[in-house]
C-alpha cells in the first residue's frame, strides 16, 4: 500500500492489506462485506499471524483493527460530523496517518499513546455522536473497507501514527468535542 490514494474504483488486496497492517503492528480482523461489526464474537482475543491472514480473510471482506493495546496502544479518533473534523487540525496532534472515505474525508486520526486511554464518546444534546476516541475493547473499519454506504475507505496519510501522551490527546479530542457542539449551536 501506498501513500497515494487510490481511486474509488481500484480496490486493493484484503489479504495484502491486512498483513500490511500486521507488519505495522496492528492486529486486523476479518469484517464481512459492506458491515462494520466483526463476523465472530471472540473478536476482541483475536490475534492472527501473517500465515493465517489466507484462511481468515475473503478478498471481499473488510477489515477492522484492534484498538488500543492489542495494537501497541493504537488510537483512533474518529471525527463523525463536519464541525468535529474542521477542528482536527486546530486541536488535535498533526499525524501521518489519516484516512476516510468521499462522505467523510479526514475522519479517521491515528496515534500511539504512553497507555491506553478510556474509549470515550462525545455527543450532541440531540444523541449526535460529534467525535469518539476508540482505545482496548474497540476494532475500526480501516481501508481498503467498503463502508456499508457503499463507498471505499482510503488512506489520506498511510504513514507513522503519531506517539502521543493519553492526557494530552483526551484533553484534545475534548477540545474537539466543545468546538464542534458550539459550532453547531452557535446562532
Amino acid at each position: 500500500m501506498s501513500t497515494t490514494t487510490k481511486s474509488s474504483q481500484e480496490r486493493p488486496s484484503v489479504s495484502e492489506a491486512a498483513r500490511a497492517y500486521i507488519k505495522k503492528g496492528c492486529a486486523p480482523i476479518p469484517i464481512p462485506p459492506r458491515e462494520k461489526a466483526p463476523r465472530t464474537k471472540n473478536w476482541p482475543e483475536l490475534r492472527l499471524s501473517e500465515s493465517e491472514i489466507t484462511a481468515s480473510f475473503r478478498e471481499e471482506d473488510n477489515i477492522g483493527l484492534l484498538l488500543g493495546a492489542p495494537s501497541g496502544n493504537l488510537i483512533d479518533v474518529e471525527g463523525d460530523v463536519p464541525e468535529a473534523r474542521a477542528a482536527f487540525p486546530v486541536f488535535l496532534p498533526p499525524t501521518e496517518s489519516v484516512h476516510g472515505r468521499q462522505g467523510s474525508p479526514g475522519s479517521h486520526c491515528w496515534y500511539r499513546t504512553d497507555e491506553a486511554p478510556d474509549s470515550e464518546r462525545f455527543t450532541d444534546p440531540d444523541g449526535t455522536c460529534l467525535v469518539e476516541l476508540r482505545s482496548t475493547g474497540e476494532q475500526t473499519l480501516v481501508p481498503p473497507s467498503v463502508h456499508p454506504s457503499g463507498e471505499l475507505l482510503r488512506w489520506e496519510k498511510w504513514g507513522i501514527p503519531a506517539k502521543v501522551n493519553k492526557d494530552d490527546l483526551c484533553q484534545a479530542v475534548a477540545k474537539v468535542a466543545a468546538c464542534a457542539l458550539l459550532a453547531r449551536h452557535w446562532p
